[in-house]
């Protein structure tokens, strides 16, 4: 994705339902981890997890796993943009993840457009390297919200 006009509305939140990335449904959320690609390098971002009970009450803590219900929250400012298939992190661990690439559109304003990426890691191997970004062809998922 690039971004085609700079994004304005940097203290809007953006979230994201969790039915929205089902690849991840059931995964503890210590494993998940958001990125955005910038200026040629990647960076974590802040991001937290609201968790949903059946009956949609946010509640402090459900079951500590990623549910279709539950909802992951970023803000506008930690939009990055999209990298090409060159521009991964070099660490050969971290192609073995799952993640979904997400690109978010400014409701009131459609060119202003940006992107970060959802990641799956086991958090062993986070505790080695905090800075990976997975990918694996067959896991790549775009999302548009």
């Amino acid at each position: 994705m690039t971004v085609t006009a700079a994004w304005t509305r940097r203290l809007d939140p953006a979230v994201v339902k969790g039915s929205q990335l089902p690849d991840f449904s059931g995964v503890a959320l210590d494993d998940l981890f958001v990125y955005k690609y910038s200026g040629g390098s990647w960076s974590q971002v802040p991001f937290q997890f609201d968790e949903v009970d059946s009956g949609g009450k946010y509640v402090a803590s459900e079951d500590g796993v990623f549910d279709s219900n539950d909802e992951l929250v970023f803000m506008g400012q930690d939009l990055g943009s999209r990298a090409s298939t060159s521009e991964w992190l070099d660490d050969a661990d971290s192609k073995n993840y799952s993640r979904y690439e997400l690109q978010v559109t400014d409701p009131l304003d459609s060119p202003r457009q940006g992107g970060v990426c959802v990641s799956l890691f086991d958090a062993r191997d986070v505790l080695l390297c905090l800075r990976h970004l997975g990918r694996r062809d067959q896991h790549h998922n775009r999302q548009r919200i």
